[in-house]
């Protein structure tokens, strides 16, 4: 991942917001700063990769791969008996369409354009305060933790959490006695909804959720441990 600099963000959602802001203005100045075509065209495209690999495409292979965890639960310890589990099949968004594919690194040009754009003689603060190019972003807390709430609703754990602009959160379980915390899910859409069966049939038992930010990797700052009684 590029380092970054004093105006990009550093969450996820807060950079969509960014590059839209970024790409939707800078044709108006297109002109003043004595842009052609190409260089114009060039730079939106790796906006638009951008913004689509952030915004859709990434949030849904991540959305699939929690289908494929639930679903493998299902496959391995589900109950015996009913219907066959159906492998997930993985489609990528059809809405919005998928921009031009680029080559790689569109963060770096990016940021490399923005570089050179402010040694144009007719750049000026203003552009660039518009542009959102200037000043310097807030220090995330690195103590943050995201808000939940689980609730047990029609034979599932209800967990429900705010991204607070983070790409999403990773969730960890415990049932009964376990101490050990298990990996359950990466969760880029709230609610997280915990579909488990039973460990023992008709037998109700404590379960026991942590989560902490996820943005591409988990940062481990856990909230309180939250308990429910699952069965009963």
């Amino acid at each position: 991942m590029p380092a970054y600099n004093n105006y990009y963000p550093i969450r996820i959602g807060d950079q969509i917001i960014w590059l839209r802001n970024f790409s939707n203005k800078l044709p108006g100045y297109k002109m003043v700063l004595g842009y052609d075509d190409a260089e114009m065209a060039a730079i939106l495209a790796d906006c638009a990769a951008a913004i689509y690999t952030l915004e859709t495409w990434q949030p849904g292979v991540q959305q699939f791969a929690q289908a494929a965890t639930t679903r493998a639960g299902l496959i391995l310890n589900g109950p015996d008996g009913g219907n066959s589990v159906i492998w997930p099949n993985y489609a990528a968004p059809s809405e919005p369409p998928a921009p031009a594919p680029v080559n790689g690194g569109a963060l770096k040009r990016i940021f490399a354009f923005i570089a050179a754009m402010k040694k144009i003689t007719a750049f000026t603060d203003a552009i660039g305060e518009d542009l959102g190019t200037l000043g310097s972003v807030a220090t995330e807390d690195p103590a943050a933790i995201p808000p939940v709430d689980a609730k047990v609703i029609g034979g599932q754990v209800i967990i429900t959490f705010k991204k607070m602009g983070h790409m999403g959160v990773w969730v960890e379980g415990q049932t009964g006695s376990e101490t050990d915390w298990t990996f359950l899910a990466i969760d880029t859409s709230n609610p997280y909804n915990d579909t488990r069966p039973l460990k023992v049939a008709g037998q109700p038992e404590k379960r026991r959720y942590r989560l902490c930010f996820w943005d591409g990797d988990p940062t481990k700052v856990w909230t309180d441990v939250i308990e429910v009684t699952f069965g009963g």
